[in-house]
């Protein structure tokens, strides 16, 4: 016959063991995320290179709205990757540039103006803060990535996306 008493401590032990394994997992998917989060703002620091890198070859022009993903794919100023946010696999590209700030040079002018942000999956994808997706990384909280006029990558929480300047210095109504 079985002794109860030497079965609780067992008992105890492989409840020990079992929430331990269910921390070490945790723990590993909320670095998995953020890993990702990571590859998402590299990636448009990547697109940042190239934009830049294309103008310095084209007389200062930047890539024309209706093509800037093609442009940049085609002639090697990035990697198709490069394009897409890990954490939002659908589409071919989950960033875009925002219309009010494409063809503007980088500088002082347009330093905390967005340039391009992550948005819903598309291509070529031109446009305004219709466009942003805030879901892509909601394991870790609401909010995206931003490419700044001063060429800055940062984080915004979603509740800031609205407060942020989509328009240009004379044009502030388009915020």
């Amino acid at each position: 016959m079985l002794d109860i008493k030497k079965l609780v401590p067992l008992a105890f032990l492989v409840a020990g063991c079992i929430l331990v394994l269910i921390v070490v997992e945790k723990n590993a998917q909320v670095r998995t995320y953020q890993s990702k989060q990571i590859v998402c703002l590299t990636n448009l620091r990547s697109v940042r290179t190239g934009l830049i890198r294309y103008g310095e070859n084209n007389s200062g022009q930047w890539p024309t709205k209706e093509n800037w993903c093609d442009l940049l794919l085609e002639e090697g100023y990035v990697f198709r990757p490069a394009l897409i946010c890990p954490m939002q696999i659908d589409g071919p590209s989950t960033f875009a540039i925002n219309k009010n700030a494409h063809g503007l040079e980088w500088g002082e002018d347009m330093s905390d103006m967005v340039f391009a942000f992550e948005s819903k999956p598309g291509w070529n994808q031109v446009g305004g803060s219709e466009l942003v997706e805030i879901r892509n990384h909601s394991k870790l909280g609401l909010g995206c990535h931003v490419l700044f006029g001063d060429g800055e990558v940062r984080w915004i929480p979603a509740e800031d996306v609205p407060k942020l300047r989509w328009g240009s210095v004379e044009n502030k109504e388009a915020k």
